[in-house]
């Protein structure tokens, strides 16, 4: 700064105009004050999501996960691992899940900011002619968003909903990862048992083809006898690569959904899925789908979140900015002192666009509300028709198919040993049986698929497409997200 400039400014008191500053706007510099109430980022909110998922699930989360987790899922895995055992180890090490509950973290922080006052506005112009005259004039002004300070009760009314929104969101997003759990293991499961199955179809189609090459070598059966002997071996060769690439599939699917990773990946699940637990009457279960829906609660925070924003565009459609503060000035030696104050003219812009996008958005999402309890209910009758169904072919091939299946077997066994037919027709009767228990798992598995979606939907969350498709489980809805 010039020196004889600097000098002027000092004698002027330029420097000491905060000072003076205070001391004339005491009163307005109170009252902005007393509306700045003490805000900080809040650590509380995940405890609340963690004990909203513990009193619906009955399961522990854990934010940011901790060390001593590992020894702890170590132990876990030591033994088979168990249904509740996979659905706690996923709440603990889901990285997905992780990374979801940063948004509360954040939802949190614009809170907090629409909590804030504006911060005011400090501007200075300072005029000289030249060194030989370095006499100079100022203007220095101190404004405040004023109209800012009127609006942050409705700010904060918006972010608050939002905020809402977002821990409903969060909670949702761990009963996903919970549903997702569930249908890799069961899918584990029974890949793992269909593959001993397809185990002990090739172990007696080669004893079968072996058997054939003895007879064929003793002249008892034709070559085309033989061929199609080889024929079943090999296609049972197929299946049973087929079942392996399945397993793998299955196994690294759960445990993506786990978290798990390096040596916390050798772990071993039951051998055969649970047999049908007792049937559900589901009471009223469409009314209360509905009354216990989170994405319904969802929707309508973000309804009231966009309500709230539609009556704040209404309210500042002429009015966008309001500035009011304290200004100084000098001009030849003669000093003023007094206030300032900015307001936009709406001459060109009176705010009908603001008002056009708000309230149409308002309208989008009261109408994706509609369509997400329409969806909600829709889901909720097909689950239930579907669980039944499913309960009704497992326990169809329970008491028809698969003793039907022992008792041919049974049969062509005894009048294999009366020698009244060949051991080819006894192999085949097993083939058979084995099959029968295949499509048997093949049905199991679907129920167990629609129990989980059953389950999903009592904790309030809707499935999502893909997540829990079996042949003939048909529960499927938008993906997530569309109400938003």
């Amino acid at each position: 700064m010039h020196m004889a400039i600097k000098s002027h400014l000092i004698q002027a008191g330029l420097f000491g105009f905060v000072d003076r500053l205070r001391s004339r706007s005491c009163g307005l510099v109170v009252f902005i004050l007393s509306l700045q109430s003490c805000v900080s980022l809040n650590d509380e909110h995940l405890a609340e999501v963690s004990l909203m998922v513990e009193d619906m699930t009955g399961f522990e989360t854990h934010y940011r996960g901790s060390s001593s987790l590992d020894a702890v899922i170590a132990e876990l895995l030591l033994e088979p691992m168990t249904l509740t055992a996979a659905l706690q180890i996923a709440l603990w090490k889901n990285a997905d899940l992780q990374a979801s509950y940063q948004e509360l973290d954040i939802a949190d922080a614009l809170l907090v900011e629409a909590s804030l006052l504006p911060n005011p506005i400090f501007s200075a112009d300072i005029a000289y002619h030249d060194d030989n005259h370095p006499d100079f004039d100022f203007d220095i002004s101190l404004v405040e968003n004023f109209l800012g300070i009127l609006l942050r009760p409705a700010k904060k009314k918006i972010a608050a909903a939002q905020f809402e929104a977002t821990k409903l969101q969060v909670t949702a997003e761990v009963l996903d990862v919970l549903g997702s759990t569930r249908a890799s293991y069961y899918r584990q499961v029974a890949a793992q048992e269909k593959h001993g199955l397809r185990s002990q179809v090739l172990a007696a189609m080669a004893a079968s083809y072996e058997f054939a090459q003895r007879l064929f070598e003793a002249g008892n059966v034709t070559v085309l006898d033989l061929y199609d002997e080889q024929l079943l071996f090999e296609e049972a060769r197929i299946n049973l690569a087929d079942a392996e690439l399945a397993l793998a599939q299955s196994r690294e699917q759960l445990n993506q959904v786990l978290g798990l990773w390096g040596n916390h990946t050798n772990w071993q699940t039951p051998e055969r899925l649970p047999e049908l637990p007792e049937a559900d009457p589901l009471t009223d279960f469409e009314a209360n789908i509905v009354a216990a829906s989170i994405d319904l609660k969802i929707a309508e925070q973000e309804v009231n979140s966009l309500a709230f924003r539609y009556g704040l565009a209404r309210s500042t459609a002429w009015v966008f900015d309001w500035n009011l503060g304290l200004v100084t000035r000098r001009d030849d030696e003669i000093r003023e002192r007094g206030f300032a104050f900015d307001l936009p003219l709406p001459f060109f812009n009176q705010g009908q666009t603001r008002n056009a996008v708000a309230q149409a958005r308002l309208q989008q999402r009261q109408q994706q509300l509609i369509a997400t309890a329409v969806r909600l209910r829709s889901q909720a009758r097909l689950a239930q028709q579907t669980l039944q169904v499913q309960r009704q072919q497992v326990l169809h091939y329970q008491d028809v198919i698969l003793p039907l299946q022992t008792q041919i077997v049974s049969e062509n066994q005894a009048m294999t040993n009366a020698m009244q037919i060949g051991v080819f027709r006894l192999l085949q009767a097993k083939r058979m049986q084995i099959e029968a228990g295949e499509s048997y798992v093949d049905n199991l598995l679907g129920f167990w698929l629609a129990k989980t979606s059953v389950e999903q939907l009592k904790l309030g969350r809707m499935t999502h497409q893909g997540d829990l498709s079996q042949s003939r489980l048909l529960v499927n809805v938008t993906p997530q997200g569309n109400y938003q």
